[in-house]
């Protein structure tokens, strides 16, 4: 089942809009959250994140790899980094499944 589609998530309380067990469309990250156990199809991070046990169905699209990602327990489609990070870039997958 899909739920919303074309979501941006600025603020926690936009965090209360998505159900669990229910897909979501293009999700837009622009805060520094944490999701655990989310069903989406693709995510667009702009901010430190921590994504654990979410299923992520296309990709997952790190835009700003200057901030800290942890994706943790996850089963994701891809992973792309659209900009060439500096020395103080960090992403960390940790314990992924991934699948194309």
């Amino acid at each position: 089942m899909v739920g919303l589609s074309n979501f941006v998530i600025n603020s926690k309380d936009d965090l209360k809009f998505i159900s669990k067990g229910v897909k979501v469309q293009n999700v837009h990250i622009n805060i520094k959250c944490r999701l655990d156990g989310y069903y989406f199809e693709n995510v667009y991070i702009n901010e430190e994140c921590i994504i654990i046990n979410c299923i992520i169905e296309d990709k997952v699209v790190i835009t700003n790899p200057n901030k800290f990602i942890l994706i943790r327990n996850c089963m994701i489609g891809n992973l792309k980094c659209l900009e060439i990070g500096n020395n103080d870039s960090s992403i960390h997958i940790e314990h992924n499944i991934i699948y194309d």
